[in-house]
């Protein structure tokens, strides 16, 4: 995944999916990480937001990063995955 500023993922302000002013208008916040790091996991860290099409499409596409066990020995680091 493409880091264009190549700033850390730490950089990206955590979203907080139970914030009232997320739910509310949740596009201003994935606005700012679509332009800064375009990937961010939650405040959570229970789940990632992936918001560059470019991106999901691979995230989709790609196995080792899927939740079925049946690929978990060909799994690759995550952090370093989104480093490319």
């Amino acid at each position: 995944m493409a880091n264009p500023q190549n700033a850390p993922l730490a950089a990206a302000k955590p979203i907080n999916p139970i914030d009232p002013a997320f739910i509310a208008d949740p596009y201003p916040a994935l606005n700012a990480l679509r332009e800064s790091t375009g990937v961010a996991q939650d405040a959570f860290g229970m789940q990632w937001y992936v918001t560059r099409h470019d991106d999901v499409h691979r995230v989709l596409n790609d196995r080792s990063l899927s939740n079925d066990s049946r690929n978990a020995a060909s799994r690759r680091s995550t952090s370093a995955w989104i480093r490319e």
